[in-house]
């Protein structure tokens, strides 16, 4: 995979940021990462940040990645954060996530989105 993640912890939320070269090969397992990633974490709030990471992101990569989610992931509050070359994919991953019943909103600057998570209520 050329993509390699970091991951720290602000308070409650966790902050999951890849970085690097995305690939055709890539998305089945940046997927699993941040699939296994969130349910380590005992709180139920993530950063997704791709802001480090090459390559356009497309449509279809959205919607197979909301199709890919466990629905006990519904608890879940997440942040994508992407760069704005990848606008386009960002919002229509936010639509699909939303209309499978997931709290997902799409972000371009990390502080948007952990303010935003931080917003939130812990249910």
């Amino acid at each position: 995979m050329g993509i390699k993640p970091t991951i720290e912890y602000r308070e409650n939320i966790l902050v999951l940021r890849l970085k690097g070269a995305r690939t055709l090969y890539d998305h089945d397992e940046i997927n699993s990462l941040i699939i296994s990633e969130l349910q380590k974490f005992e709180h139920k709030k993530a950063v997704i940040d791709f802001i480090g990471v090459k390559g356009k992101r497309s449509i279809v990569e959205s919607i197979q990645t909301a199709d890919s989610f466990p629905l006990d992931f519904r608890q879940y509050k997440i942040a994508i954060i992407e760069s704005t070359d990848n606008r386009e994919a960002a919002v229509a991953e936010e639509s699909v996530f939303k209309n499978r019943g997931f709290i997902l909103r799409a972000f371009f600057d990390l502080d948007d989105g952990i303010n935003w998570l931080q917003s939130l209520n812990n249910e």
